[in-house]
């Protein structure tokens, strides 16, 4: 199934802000914020713009509970394959 969404939820700067507001179960509490963040943005290549356009776009998906269960920012897990065209 192919589904075309929005150009609005490819958007770089609301991309960044999911991505960086996602829970990541092994964060020690003790952390600061931005000592949290700072984390955050060592596992991610923040200078990949179309890689985080199109993350963003599918944790923006998966907050609206399109796909049968409900994101709620807590752990979870989701398997995806990835193809080419």
């Amino acid at each position: 199934m192919v589904e075309f969404r929005p150009a609005s939820e490819y958007s770089l700067t609301g991309a960044r802000s999911r991505l960086l507001n996602v829970k990541i179960p092994h964060l020690s509490k003790d952390f600061t914020t931005a000592e949290a963040m700072l984390h955050k943005t060592s596992l991610i290549n923040m200078d990949n713009t179309e890689g985080i356009c199109c993350a963003g776009a599918l944790i923006n998906y998966l907050q609206k509970g399109d796909m049968g269960f409900q994101y709620d920012g807590d752990e979870f897990e989701v398997n995806l394959k990835m193809f080419s065209m």
